[in-house]
């Protein structure tokens, strides 16, 4: 759902605002560490002065000196002992604050890199490339002109759904639903099987036609109105997403949809690759029964690789395993899903 999506987004934004505050206390323990380098160079300086001038008063006096003089150069030499005595802890205690500050530093680095190869991770998730895929297909949706008639199109305008919503003061609000169709490609019969529950020829007129009892049970079930606006939205956008793909597939494949005889619909979907027809066919559970589930998804699908120059049967079966295997693990709202399916047929 788009909910999952945006909470993934929330993530990532948390996670480089965290990496930004440890840039930042990267930089100051930085600055820190230099300041601190600097001070304890002056104090050495001062130090040396201080002995020199020591060893130049010493050297200076000789045996002839006054007593007062010895006192005044042993109250110096004393003090002179004092300050380097207090020099030297300062320094003994600044190279301990410097060296916590360039741990800190090296945590910091650390923990830099961590959340740097967390968002790479971030990054190559499905779900974000799932978002930059739903950017490309969202449509502004639903459309209105009073508040009360709404409009959800499909497939680029080639179908349309109505909602019109009039609210009651003594009870639940009354909704009305209607869908209008296009004829068109496999794609637009396959929006049909879902929307009307059935295959029936459309003859060129556009409706408006019932919604589906499954559909609609699952939107009218909501109370208040915008929560029926917010179901109604998700619910018909992944129905778009996946007719969209599709529609895209049409133009690059041969592609038929085909009712079974216990209401399941297969989607076939056939091209060339190297010198072999590889079909896929994509199984649709009980789409056209009126107890349908309402999952968007197909359920199973199935891999051929049909030559007439070697046996592609152990290929077939491998292929197969690993479609299977993606759309087992697939989300529900995955406007993808076929496109990565289809590319296993790189494996050959």
């Amino acid at each position: 759902r788009i909910a999952s999506i945006e909470w993934s987004s929330r993530e990532t934004d948390a996670a480089r605002r965290a990496l930004c505050s440890l840039q930042e206390v990267a930089m100051s323990q930085k600055s820190e560490a230099t300041r601190l380098r600097k001070f304890v160079n002056s104090r050495c300086s001062n130090i040396l002065e201080a002995s020199n001038t020591i060893i130049q008063l010493l050297s200076k006096s000789n045996a002839s000196v006054l007593s007062s003089a010895k006192r005044k150069l042993s109250t110096r030499k004393r003090k002179a002992v004092s300050l380097i005595q207090t020099e030297t802890d300062n320094i003994q205690y600044l190279e301990q604050e410097l060296t916590v500050a360039v741990d800190r530093f090296g945590q910091a680095k650390s923990a830099k890199k961590i959340l740097c190869a967390n968002l790479e991770v971030e990054r190559s998730r499905p779900i974000s490339l799932l978002s930059e895929e739903i950017r490309t297909f969202i449509s502004p949706a639903p459309t209105t002109q009073n508040a009360s008639d709404f409009t959800f199109s499909l497939l680029d305008g080639s179908a349309e759904i109505a909602m019109k919503i009039e609210p009651d003061e003594k009870g639940p609000n009354s909704v009305e639903l209607g869908c209008f169709i296009k004829d068109g490609g496999v794609s637009i019969k396959l929006l049909q099987a879902v929307l009307l529950g059935n295959l029936e020829k459309i003859d060129g007129t556009c409706g408006p036609f019932p919604l589906r009892d499954s559909l609609a049970s699952v939107l009218l079930q909501n109370q208040s109105r915008s929560e029926l606006i917010t179901d109604a939205t998700h619910l018909f956008f992944r129905i778009d997403s996946l007719l969209k793909s599709v529609k895209k597939l049409e133009a690059t494949s041969f592609c038929t949809v085909n009712a079974e005889d216990n209401g399941d619909i297969s989607l076939s979907v056939a091209f060339q690759k190297d010198g072999a027809l590889v079909q896929f066919v994509f199984l649709f559970d009980n789409l056209l029964g009126e107890d349908w589930a309402v999952a968007i998804l197909p359920s199973d699908v199935k891999v051929s690789i049909m030559s007439n120059e070697k046996d592609h049967s152990a290929q077939s079966d491998l292929l197969c395993r690993e479609a299977r295997s993606i759309l087992v693990k697939a989300k529900p709202n995955d406007p993808t899903l076929l496109r990565r399916i289809l590319e296993v047929s790189t494996q050959m």
